[in-house]
């Protein structure tokens, strides 16, 4: 307001938040994928990257489920995420047909080692804590690594594997040792259901994003082929009249 009493208008009103550059879709290819999945790694290490890899959800989702968070009725397997970001966070995910005898061979694991009840974390620490944001990291940097998925080279030469040089792309702990991370194995579970031909609504809620529009922005390169082989799929059941 003016010292005349007129009402003006907020100069902050005018700024424009600069627009947040999406960042590109790093997913696994094919070869990528397959070999992540078949890496020789113990028990405790192939539940974390497979189910991050076949639930699509994020680390601290993954850390917040417990036991009582399944369903495993025959055919109906599925994983409920409670609470997130936003109320789109809060979904129910089916657990692929792949996931499901690894999920019963975890629970008999935890079950052999805690003393387990339906508030155990699913992915519970020797102690039966949930683990850690950092560990789970750390879990998918070192079976990519194994693999041979994406490997971050070492620039020090060092010969210990557990030190590097602050300047050295491995860091000083050396647990950099792939490029990909946990958003990694989300992206992959988003772009494979994409490129399978799932609606983008349906993808976009299982991936529990609040709106449609950050899963297109997200998976735009890959939207406009698979909509392209939507339409020619629906034009060879249905072809339009010739003029």
């Amino acid at each position: 307001m003016g010292v005349d009493g007129s009402v003006r208008r907020n100069p902050v009103r005018t700024i424009c938040a600069p627009p947040c550059p999406q960042r590109p879709n790093d997913f696994l290819r094919t070869h990528e994928d397959r070999a992540l999945l078949s890496a020789d790694c113990s028990h405790h290490h192939r539940i974390v990257v497979w189910l991050l890899r076949y639930t699509g959800v994020r680390v601290a989702e993954a850390r917040a489920l417990t036991v009582a968070d399944l369903d495993l009725t025959p055919e109906g397997e599925a994983l409920t995420i409670r609470g997130g970001k936003t109320a789109a966070a809060t979904r129910t995910i089916p657990i692929l047909p792949q996931l499901v005898p690894l999920v019963h061979e975890h629970l008999e694991f935890l079950r052999g080692r805690l003393s387990t009840s339906s508030d155990t974390p699913l992915l519970a620490t020797e102690r039966g804590t949930a683990m850690t944001t950092n560990y789970l990291w750390r879990v998918v940097k070192r079976v990519a690594y194994e693999a041979g998925v994406r490997p971050v080279p070492c620039t020090c030469a060092t010969r210990r594997q557990d030190r590097h040089a602050r300047d050295c792309p491995r860091t000083m702990s050396g647990e950099n040792r792939s490029s990909i991370s946990p958003h990694t194995l989300r992206r992959t579970f988003g772009s494979d259901l994409i490129n399978r031909g799932l609606r983008l609504e349906t993808v976009s809620k299982l991936l529990g994003h609040s709106s449609t529009t950050i899963t297109e922005r997200a998976y735009a390169q890959l939207l406009a082929p698979t909509i392209r082989r939507e339409l020619f799929e629906a034009l060879a059941h249905n072809p339009p009249p010739v003029a």
